[in-house]
């Protein structure tokens, strides 16, 4: 009998976060995306998910969206006032890195030590509720 060897190339996912634009930016503001576009996308190449950037023109903001494109339930959102940013290119890659942080703590799992963990901790404050009433 043959086995085949499993490399690890083969074993590991290969994630392709992209960066989209989902609406015509204004002058001003796609200029100084443009700058920023190359080290947005370099930033969610190896993410499981994506960012989305509209700017809505109503009220005069950016909204940056992760979400993961299968799912649109976890999703975060922040906006941006649009005005003159001295540096835009690093201000909304740090509006990025930002959206992308509370995106990956809002989809974090818990281990199952820390879940066995919380489970003990509100079966030890039931018993000892229960035995402080009487």
């Amino acid at each position: 009998m043959k086995t085949q060897k499993i490399t690890q190339q083969q074993n590991s996912q290969i994630f392709q976060g992209n960066v989209f634009l989902t609406n015509k930016l204004s002058k001003t503001t796609n200029a100084q995306m443009e700058h920023a576009l190359p080290v947005l996308k370099e930033m969610f190449k190896k993410k499981p998910y994506d960012l989305f950037i509209k700017e809505d023109e109503a009220k005069k903001c950016l909204l940056f969206t992760v979400k993961n494109g299968q799912s649109s339930k976890n999703s975060s959102t922040v906006a941006l006032v649009n005005g003159k940013v001295r540096h835009a290119t690093t201000f909304y890659c740090d509006m990025a890195d930002f959206i992308k942080k509370e995106y990956e703590k809002s989809i974090e799992t818990l281990t199952f030590k820390d879940k066995f963990k919380n489970y003990i901790n509100v079966f030890g404050k039931k018993i000892f509720k229960i035995l402080t009433d009487e």
